[in-house]
């Protein structure tokens, strides 16, 4: 049987010992049954504020059935949930409070564009984007692009156009790898650039001339 070890790992989650806990809330630690008494109970130096837990993950193969922490395999799974944990420490009952958005990470996208007699098309490539997350706001001659991904990425930027759009009739689209961006012209010019601080095209292939 392993010994137990003690909780020195300062990676390990722990409570935020200044948020509440409810009477009655059970450790979120795989192993540990106890649930929240009060706060010198179950957070102080007692025996109720030990937590005997499994930091590893469930491990069935081939019929037996353990933790990747320890050594201990058996049968049947109600033994499996009887298994005594192998790691001591203190119980986490509401976690350290840190909320998950904190941890998104902006990213930046390529963009590409083409154009037609009536129409700029863009896209702006990446991946796994949600469309219920994001949003696209068209201006007379702007473009809010806010992205989200389904991975906990941002992308977030306003493109300054170099000739307005008809809004109303402008629409984008979430595909597989890209946003595409269908911007209506306002106008039927034959744009030089796509924003104004971007290098005009060499030539213009078709437009209203000015």
């Amino acid at each position: 049987m392993s010994a137990l070890t003690s909780e020195s790992n300062t990676s390990v989650l722990e409570d935020d010992p200044s948020t509440p806990v409810t009477s009655g809330t059970a450790c979120k630690r795989s192993g540990c049954k106890k649930t929240y008494v009060d706060e010198a109970t179950s957070r102080g130096s007692g025996p109720e504020a030990e937590c005997l837990y499994h930091p590893g993950e469930p491990v069935f193969h081939e019929g037996s059935k353990g933790w990747s922490c320890c050594s201990r395999k058996v049968l049947e799974f109600e033994e499996f949930l009887k298994i005594k944990g192998c790691k001591q420490g203190k119980h986490l009952f509401v976690g350290s409070g840190e909320k998950k958005p904190d941890s998104e990470e902006n990213i930046q996208c390529r963009h590409d564009w083409y154009q037609t007699l009536s129409h700029v098309i863009m896209s702006v490539f990446t991946k796994k984007v949600d469309a219920s997350q994001s949003s696209i706001t068209f201006g007379e001659q702007e473009v809010s692009v806010d992205l989200k991904t389904a991975d906990g990425k941002r992308f977030k930027s306003k493109y300054s156009l170099c000739e307005r759009i008809d809004p109303e009739k402008s629409k984008y689209e979430v595909l597989g790898t890209k946003v595409e961006i269908e911007l209506k012209k306002a106008n039927g010019l034959s744009w030089q650039s796509l924003t104004t601080d971007e290098p005009p095209l060499a030539t213009t292939t078709f437009g209203v001339t000015r």
